[in-house]
């Protein structure tokens, strides 16, 4: 479980990332849940968290360490493409399965759910400067071979490369559609 803590607002969001036995069909096998909630005792005030659609369209460019570079782009509320800039998977790419939650103007929850690998990642990212988009996040799931439980943290520095906006009518699918 992931859990982000908003204690001026008094409120919070759990993200519980489950490792299913099996895919369900066209899902992948590590799933989440997200559930929202307010701090015992706090004052509660602004949105609660809530799922987005802010960042459908941005293209960004994420810089991990000195020799991990991916490039995102936020294609729908359920789907995203990625490619690997720079590292061991550099020319790699693909399109998995994501949802996002802001938890506060310009800081969202992206979490994202591998197709290949079953494994998922919740990231908590700061999108309030364009140009200086920071993200901190947690990777669950099992390794290559789907039997050996892993976990790991990492961070990153984004920028906004692009963003398209679609005509009248073409913007991608809304929350709820199939």
């Amino acid at each position: 479980m992931s859990l982000v803590v908003d204690l001026r607002h008094g409120r919070a969001l759990a993200v519980i990332s489950v490792i299913l036995p099996a895919p369900e069909q066209g899902r992948t096998r590590v799933q989440h849940v997200f559930a929202p909630s307010i701090i015992e005792g706090a004052t509660v005030t602004g949105a609660e968290p809530a799922p987005a659609t802010t960042l459908i369209g941005r293209r960004v460019e994420w810089v991990y360490s000195e020799e991990h570079a991916y490039e995102h782009v936020y294609l729908s509320e359920r789907w995203y493409s990625w490619q690997c800039l720079a590292g061991p998977e550099r020319g790699l790419a693909d399109t998995d399965e994501n949802s996002v939650w802001e938890v506060r103007p310009g800081i969202y929850i992206f979490a994202w759910r591998e197709k290949v690998i079953p494994c998922a990642s919740v990231t908590i990212a700061d999108h309030r400067d364009v140009n200086a988009i920071r993200s901190h996040g947690v990777l669950f799931g099992l390794d290559e071979s789907g039997e050996v439980p892993t976990h790991f943290t990492f961070g990153a520095h984004g920028r906004l490369l692009s963003t398209t906006h679609h005509a009248e009518g073409l913007e991608p699918a809304l929350f709820g559609a199939v």
